[in-house]
């Protein structure tokens, strides 16, 4: 054991002579460090800062940055270093002037660090500033204590902020030249925010601000917790809200001075009204409040219960609630003071109103608007029921022997001021739209004309002055049978409108009005050389008002009434029924001598391809071109467009606007836009002429023009839907206001023509010519189109019952035939009224096509909207057992009268539990079923109907 403890000892020896004679650099060591501590001029610790360490020898560099105590520190190896100091990557914008260690402004008078193995050195230094900047401290305006720890922001060439110091100091440097708004605001909200405009040139721009400590506003509300109060400054507008709390309401950190206060409930609090301490009504009634620094003043306000009018609403005559009827309170000056709605016993209650005389109203829920007054005083409730009585309806059934489809029926009051409209959408000769929502009285009844139907007022008249009133009577729907007469030669005449210039030149880019007695007719634009014509017209006299574009760059047609400077004076024009009344007004306008023109000739091998064609002169504005006046191109190619002011055009021909470019737009001299096209210059007075030769449409040689006129019953149509189908492409036009159309396309093949005009469509084929002959003409005559209506199914189709076509509505006279088809397909034999589905329709769609035909009117077919056909039902009876209920007897059921050709199965059932294997119509009674009840079930099934099965009552216990 001795032994033991003499050999550890010798171990432990030898282990400390063996560290001990190991080298120094295995030993620890204290780091290599640069450290110290950065200040500003003020005596600061400054933190945005990036310190650099940069090696003498190698060159390289370390960063590091100051912690929250301007302490910075960074280990190194051994060497020699500048230390410097940045506050901003780019050396333009460096705030400090002194950045180099131990403060000076250069590198090369910097100081050496020389740094070597275990040691540390400190290298704090105060870095300066560098101007332009601003520089002040904050300071109580009570004490004239610093104020530590206020926010002072620039705003101005350069937007930045910085807080004051322990000493209340704040500094911005290496700020741009210019004006800056300062604000100083004290973090802590007990000071009152300070603001200032700085100009900040040179050097350092300083500003003391002196803040001013706040004061506070204790409003004790009494026992109303939800009060809102504002406080407004005397002689100021902006609103101080102070935070809403129990019955205690406190504003804090308000500026000193004198206020108004204002007490209101908040939202959800609806029986008070807005008060102006102490008691006033309105601001002008308001008492003054002072707050002063660092005090707080105490006040006592409280709510004022308002007026109340209360009631029930309810309708005139029956005393009946009228549920969610709106009651509406408005002061004497029409400003709306409050509302309610009445509840389901037609109970309402407004609240919240001052004292004074209000104009209540009510309606709603179909009954109409009722105006009376009530008096209300503060505090008080005003009692005040409401008899409404209940609106009236029109149900009008518009009619006539054509089709009505698209006109519209309008609704005046007795002062023919409009109230509603209604446009007939069926494709027959009558419908019935309503009118509803209605005051009891008297109301006057209009349609408006198309080339078929006469327009006027009801009941046959054309103007108002005859026209008889329909009364609507409260609470009931009266019906109306408003007859519209069909245009024929016999009621009704037309105006033929060519308007021209002072010097004979036909008036483009503008409109024409027409009016009767009454007021407006209808209108048209004046957009080509041929006249405009107003079709189907009641005889009388009507005027006509012209209403020119709007161009900077051309003198107007001053004329707005033909012949007049209004309706009344405006000259007549008188229109006989069968006869056109054709008028050429002159458009008046004053043309000065520095007014200019330009005239010009437009050549081409095909010159009727461009008769008609408009050229447009367009004014250089600023940055583009102005619509200025438009020229109209006659047979031989000339053009002219007067009336212009000097300036700069360019020209560019187009086609009528509801033409399909058979002429092709196109600026004249340019390949391009208006920019590369040719200018012309005008001088006052001037005349320039244009001569050009056409393009021809060279970049479609093969395309050709099919011009047409559409008419019916020798009469043009305007509107009609013109679809030309070519080879490889298919043209859609409208005809204009003379029943023409136009269409481009590509020529040389046969061409299929589709024209629908409001019901009737008909379908022509046409040689378009290529190459050889440009133009080709093809009129159209249509023929009247029947009223089609929709035909409906009696009842849901199903198999084996049958079901018939619904179908009235059709133009007198028409004959009918019918065909049924399974899912698109006819049926054969399927050509009556009903139809029967069988099995083979179950699951298909089935329809009907009606197919009129009528002397004089085109054919027209229409279709029902397709209808599944569903599973039939059986017909069925209750099977009856027969035979002795004892065992070893046989029981027979007798089914009844079933659907002719129904399959039958049996079910025998004791007691209510199937029977196995008795499936046939008899059973013999087994020892097994003694005191048993046998029963039935007889199940039927067929194709195409719903399997079906029917149980018959139960007999007797089987007896022994």
């Amino acid at each position: 054991m001795r032994f033991q403890f003499r050999f550890v000892g010798a171990l432990i020896a030898v282990v400390a002579l063996v560290f001990t004679g190991l080298p120094a650099q295995a030993a620890e060591v204290a780091p290599t460090r640069i450290t110290g501590v950065l200040t500003n001029i003020d005596g600061d610790v400054v933190r945005n800062v990036t310190v650099r360490f940069e090696n003498v020898d190698t060159g390289r560099v370390s960063d590091t940055s100051p912690d929250v105590d301007g302490r910075f520190g960074s280990t190194l190896p051994a060497g020699d270093y500048r230390v410097s100091a940045s506050s901003h990557h780019d050396p333009a914008r460096e705030a400090y002037d002194a950045r180099w260690y131990p403060g000076v402004g250069t590198a090369g008078e910097a100081q050496i660090v020389s740094l070597t193995e275990g040691r540390s050195i400190d290298t704090s230094w105060q870095l300066g500033a560098v101007g332009p900047g601003v520089t002040g401290i904050v300071t109580d305006a009570l004490t004239g204590q610093p104020v530590a720890g206020a926010s002072v922001s620039l705003d101005g060439p350069l937007r930045t902020w910085e807080t004051t110091n322990r000493d209340g100091r704040y500094r911005f440097s290496m700020l741009p030249p210019g004006e800056y708004d300062v604000r100083v605001s004290p973090s802590d909200g007990d000071y009152v925010v300070a603001t200032t405009s700085l100009t900040v040139s040179e050097g350092f721009t300083t500003w003391f601000v002196s803040a001013e400590p706040t004061g506070t506003l204790r409003v004790t509300t009494g026992r109303y917790s939800s009060v809102r109060a504002d406080l407004i400054p005397v002689g100021e507008e902006r609103e101080i809200h102070a935070p809403t709390g129990s019955s205690v309401v406190n504003a804090e950190d308000l500026p000193p001075g004198d206020y108004h206060l204002r007490i209101s409930p908040e939202r959800g609090v609806h029986d008070f009204v807005e008060t102006w301490w102490p008691a006033g009504e309105t601001r002008a009634d308001a008492g003054i409040i002072t707050i002063r620094s660092r005090q707080t003043t105490e006040i006592t306000a409280d709510l004022v219960r308002g007026g109340v009018v209360e009631g029930r609403v309810v309708s005139a005559g029956t005393s009946a609630p009228v549920a969610g009827a709106y009651v509406t309170a408005y002061t004497s000056a029409g400003v709306e003071a409050g509302w309610a709605q009445a509840d389901g016993d037609g109970r309402y209650r407004i609240v919240a109103l001052r004292s004074g005389e209000y104009r209540i109203t009510s309606s709603g829920n179909g009954h109409s608007r009722l105006s009376t007054t009530a008096r209300v005083q503060l505090g008080e409730t005003t009692p005040l029921d409401i008899a409404l009585s209940p609106r009236g309806a029109l149900s009008v059934t518009v009619s006539a022997d054509e089709m009505i489809v698209g006109r519209t029926v309008s609704l005046y009051d007795d002062d023919l001021k409009l109230i509603a409209k209604r446009q007939l959408s069926e494709r027959g000769l009558s419908e019935t739209v309503t009118f509803d929502d209605l005051d009891a009285g008297e109301y006057f009844l209009g349609a408006d004309g198309s080339s078929d139907i006469l327009g006027g007022w009801y009941d046959g008249v054309s103007t108002s002055a005859g026209a008889r009133t329909v009364t609507v009577v409260p609470g009931e729907v009266t019906p109306v049978d408003y007859r519209l007469s069909v245009a024929t030669a016999a009621n009704s005449g037309s105006i033929s409108v060519a308007a021209v210039g002072p010097q004979g030149e036909p008036v483009t880019d503008s409109a024409v009005w027409l009016y009767d007695a009454d007021g407006l007719v209808r209108g048209y634009d004046l957009l080509q050389v041929d006249p405009v014509t107003f079709p189907a017209l009641p005889p009388g006299d009507y005027r006509l008002r012209f209403a020119d574009s709007t161009s900077e760059h051309r003198y107007r047609y001053t004329t707005t009434w033909w012949g007049g400077s209004d309706l009344a004076d405006a000259t007549r024009i008188r229109v006989d029924a069968g006869k056109t009344t054709s008028v050429r007004p002159t458009l008046a306008r004053t043309l000065p001598p520095e007014s200019a023109t330009i005239v010009g000739t437009l050549s081409s091998k095909l010159p009727e391809l461009f008769e008609g064609a408009r050229v447009i002169a367009w004014a250089e504005t600023r940055n583009s071109v102005a619509r200025a006046g438009t020229g109209i191109v006659d047979a031989k190619g000339r053009f002219q467009i007067v009336g212009l002011l000097p300036g700069r055009y360019h020209l560019q021909m187009d086609d009528h606007p509801r033409w399909t470019d058979g002429v092709a737009p196109v600026w004249l001299a340019s390949e391009g836009d208006w920019r590369t096209s040719r200018v012309f210059t005008l001088a006052e007075g001037q005349t320039v002429r244009v001569d050009e030769k056409m393009p021809d449409k060279t970049d479609q040689p093969n395309h050709a023009t099919l011009r047409g006129i559409v008419r019916e019953s020798g009469a043009p149509v305007p509107g009609a839907v013109v679809t030309v189908r070519g080879r490889t492409e298919t043209v859609t036009v409208r005809t204009d206001s003379s029943g023409r159309f136009e269409a481009w396309l590509e020529g040389g093949h046969k061409t299929t023509v589709e024209v629908a005009a409001r019901t009737t469509t008909v379908k022509y084929s046409t040689q378009v010519t290529g190459v050889n002959r440009r133009i080709s003409t093809l009129d159209v005559a249509l023929t009247r189109g029947l009223a089609t209506p929709t035909p409906t199914l009696s009842a849901a189709p199903t198999v084996g019952r049958s079901v018939t076509a619904r179908t009235t509505g059709w133009t007198s006279g028409t004959t009918v035939t019918y065909q049924w088809r399974r899912n698109g397909k006819p049926i054969a034999s399927a050509t009556k009224s009903s139809y029967t589905p069988v099995a083979a329709d179950r699951g298909a769609k089935l329809t009907v096509t009606v197919t009129g035909k009528k002397a004089g009117y085109a054919t027209a077919s229409r279709t029902s909207a397709a209808k599944a056909v569903g599973y039939g039902t059986l017909t069925s009876s209750t099977p009856r057992i027969t035979g002795a209920t004892a065992r070893g007897k046989t029981l027979t059921v007798q089914p009844g009268a079933w659907t002719r050709g129904t399959s039958l199965t049996y079910q025998w059932y004791a007691d209510g539990v199937r029977i196995k294997g008795a499936t046939r119509s008899s059973l013999t009674l087994t020892s097994g079923l003694v005191g048993d009840k046998i029963s039935v079930k007889v199940t039927g099934s067929k194709s195409g109907y719903a399997t079906h099965s029917r149980s018959s009552a139960a007999t007797a216990r089987v007896r022994r």
